[in-house]
């Protein structure tokens, strides 16, 4: 999967509204408005020279690719009878391009992005122009990929700005 100059190799989960998993989530990171683009067979090829139709050629579930051939107005017949059109068609399945109609908003939201900017605050995660004021956490311009990153940032901040606030006097 790709979004704008990111690549992602992850799973992808259909939802009955939208698309969700580990490649969206870490993809929403650098999404904006625009195109996407889906590699749904990364590590295989089309093998145009075989009399299997793509419903039993293809490393896909069944349902999937049944729905993809109705999405493009594809029959599902042998590989090797598809002229030039069909073969083009089918690749689709290498490079898929759509534009995401946008997100489920800050209800569905795994992470927040955006924030206090790092540069307006001191080592310690105090404001620069506000001594007292202090910003952790999600509410620094800091946004991690999936896999806790976000949680440890968090939790590492607060400990290092408890510290800190411990240790003033």
């Amino acid at each position: 999967m790709q979004v704008a100059s990111h690549q992602f190799s992850d799973y992808i989960l259909f939802a009955h509204k939208g698309i969700s998993g580990p490649a969206i989530l870490n993809a929403s990171l650098f999404w904006e408005k625009g195109k996407i683009a889906i590699d749904f067979l990364p590590f295989s090829s089309i093998n145009f020279n075989t009399s299997k139709t793509p419903i039993n050629a293809l490393p896909l579930p069944r349902r999937f690719i049944k729905a993809f051939l109705e999405y493009i107005g594809l029959e599902n017949k042998a590989l090797r009878s598809m002229n030039a059109t069909e073969k083009e068609k089918l690749l689709l399945l290498k490079n898929f391009e759509f534009a995401p109609a946008g997100t489920f908003g800050f209800k569905k939201a795994e992470v927040c992005k955006g924030g206090v900017t790092c540069s307006e605050i001191t080592q310690n995660f105090e404001a620069k122009n506000q001594k007292g004021l202090f910003f952790i956490g999600e509410a620094l311009e800091v946004t991690g990929r999936l896999g806790g990153f976000n949680l440890q940032f968090a939790f590492s901040s607060g400990a290092k700005c408890a510290d800190f606030i411990n240790n003033i006097n």
